[in-house]
């Protein structure tokens, strides 16, 4: 409940009063008593007494009662200095991942034991046979830019890039087996088995056939690839289409039946969705990205009868450019 000062006045003035009166029953009360223990009345003197008693007290209370009464200061809100505590320790945030921490990721020891001496055996006779049809594929790109820098991600014993006409020719290639081959027969190509350790802005052009599906870490060779391509590089990749509408051997072939020790061992299946999502999130800009039902479906309508073989059909390929 509030109170303001005059309130405050009146119930001190009236509390002294009280006090007074108190204190003149008491006296006056204890001259009865001992007047009445000796069993007489208040004498003369006594009642002078206490009338004089009397006359000072009430002078008293008219002047405690007439005294202005002076409010005590209003208390402030004074604000108090808040303690200093002492500033939190905060970790600090550790800084992105560069590049070259991405291109340095280890490798699981499975998925690069698998492509030894034996491996490249298998696969040079298939590196052999589809030159054609993948230079084929490049013809369109190469002859845009034939004094580029050129990089195929993948390119086992080297045979596609030793005929593509280019100013300079580099291969990324995990195989010991198929690095010592490509270094002997074609010399001229640069052959890196580590992304960090191709330089930086260099390669106009990059692709790669059926790499990327053995890969552990597709998107992150992606990005690593993206830091090595020049503004405005295109990279042309190139990955099997294993889909539900193949049938026979193609059902082992391209994966849609596990057999324990596929030569091919693939780590990821692809869509053009997936592989497309994969290119832009790795930096590039997206120009296009099929599957081969596409292109059957496109030369379906053409009219064209002759096929190049399967190879068109059970393929997804997209082209990205770096802006």
């Amino acid at each position: 409940m509030m109170v303001d000062n005059r309130s405050k006045g009146h119930v001190l003035r009236g509390g002294l009063a009280t006090v007074v009166l108190c204190a003149v029953a008491f006296f006056g009360g204890s001259l009865w008593e001992k007047s009445t223990s000796r069993g007489g009345a208040l004498r003369e003197d006594q009642l002078r007494q206490l009338q004089q008693v009397l006359d000072g007290l009430q002078t008293q209370a008219q002047t405690i009662s007439n005294r202005q009464v002076v409010p005590p200061p209003p208390i402030q809100n004074i604000q108090q200095p808040k303690p200093k505590l002492p500033k939190p320790v905060v970790a600090p945030v550790a800084a992105p991942r560069s590049m070259i921490d991405v291109c340095d990721f280890p490798r699981p020891t499975s998925a690069v034991e698998h492509y030894d001496e034996t491996y490249f055996g298998w696969q040079v006779k298939e590196n052999r046979n589809n030159v054609g049809w993948q230079l084929t594929r490049l013809k369109p790109s190469l002859e845009a830019s034939p004094r580029a820098a050129v990089l195929e991600v993948g390119c086992s014993g080297g045979y596609t890039l030793a005929r593509v006409s280019a100013g300079s020719k580099h291969c990324f290639e995990i195989n010991d087996a198929a690095i010592r081959h490509a270094r002997a027969t074609f010399p001229d190509i640069h052959i890196y088995s580590k992304w960090a350790d191709v330089p930086d802005d260099t390669i106009d052009y990059a692709y790669s056939f059926d790499s990327f599906e053995h890969h552990a870490s597709p998107l992150d060779n992606l990005m690593c690839l993206f830091q090595k391509m020049r503004r405005g590089g295109e990279v042309h990749i190139e990955v099997p289409f294993e889909h539900a509408g193949m049938g026979g051997t193609a059902l082992d072939v391209y994966g849609r039946r596990y057999k324990p020790g596929n030569v091919n061992n693939h780590l990821f299946t692809w869509s053009p969705m997936l592989l497309g999502n994969m290119v832009h999130a790795s930096g590039f800009r997206v120009k296009a990205c099929r599957d081969g039902e596409e292109i059957f479906r496109m030369w379906k309508a053409q009219g064209r009868q002759n096929v190049h073989g399967p190879r068109e059909v059970l393929a997804i390929w997209c082209i990205g450019v770096k802006d």
